[in-house]
């Protein structure tokens, strides 16, 4: 089993995306043995209403009969009006298996009360919520796109603090640069997960890195396709040595995600 915490469909509206269908993430997936694949629309990025991609992949998935299971996160924007509401129908009605997050592009804080009320009501239905600093890395960005990260180290602690009960998905962060604090966290909580997008194994060893500040039961495998490759990813849990493939590919996550 090989669960990716770190997958997305959908308009990428700055670059055109190889395989951003669900079929084509299924034939990547086949290829490299991919069992479950974490999966949002890109279009809730960008969508006024989120809320609207969320029910264009409901649909979607009623119309797909690949090999990969695809567990679909609802973006969620507590910036919009009627946001609560929609996340519920996602959950109770679509079968949602978390949330996202993206306060960069939805224009809101992590100080806001409404996105600590969006984590904790995914906390009252023990599903995760996926927050990811960025799609691309900013030398690669449109001039039309971000040029900033979703959050930084400070505001992530905050609000990962005010959100105890909640499980995390932290996708293209480096958790050792992330200070004392957090790390004194994590010996605490078991709920914050981190993909390894992010982490090399074979130039600069961040990998070993993040394993000596946190322990590799934070850890999970992630790709980030279709911005990525899978294979690369792969190839730092496999073959460096750093960690318990097993653990980081499916043992840490599965029993967050309701996977036996």
């Amino acid at each position: 089993m090989i669960i990716d915490i770190n997958t997305y469909c959908g308009h990428w509206p700055f670059r055109d995306l190889r395989d951003s269908t669900l079929d084509g993430l299924d034939a990547l997936g086949r290829q490299c043995g991919i069992t479950h694949m974490l999966i949002s629309s890109l279009n809730g990025v960008f969508y006024k209403d989120a809320h609207q991609a969320n029910r264009q992949l409901y649909a979607d998935l009623q119309n797909f009969h690949g090999s990969v299971k695809f567990l679909p996160l609802a973006f969620v924007n507590p910036n919009y009006v009627c946001w609560e509401r929609d996340m519920r129908e996602a959950i109770e009605n679509f079968g949602f298996c978390g949330i996202e997050l993206s306060p960069k592009y939805h224009e809101y804080s992590f100080h806001s009360p409404a996105a600590c009320a969006a984590a904790e009501i995914a906390a009252s239905y023990h599903i995760p919520v996926r927050l990811n600093a960025g799609f691309e890395n900013y030398r690669q960005r449109h001039r039309l796109d971000t040029y900033e990260d979703a959050f930084t180290a400070a505001e992530l602690l905050e609000f990962i603090k005010n959100c105890p009960d909640t499980v995390f998905l932290i996708n293209g962060v480096a958790p050792f640069t992330l200070g004392d604090e957090m790390r004194t966290l994590l010996r605490t909580r078991r709920n914050i997960f981190f993909d390894i997008t992010q982490l090399d194994s074979f130039m600069l060893q961040t990998l070993e890195a993040s394993v000596s500040y946190m322990g590799e039961e934070h850890l999970c495998f992630g790709s980030q396709a279709p911005f990525q490759y899978i294979q690369p990813n792969l190839v730092k849990v496999v073959l460096s040595g750093a960690v318990t493939p097993e653990k980081v590919l499916a043992e840490n996550i599965r029993g967050y995600l309701g996977i036996s």
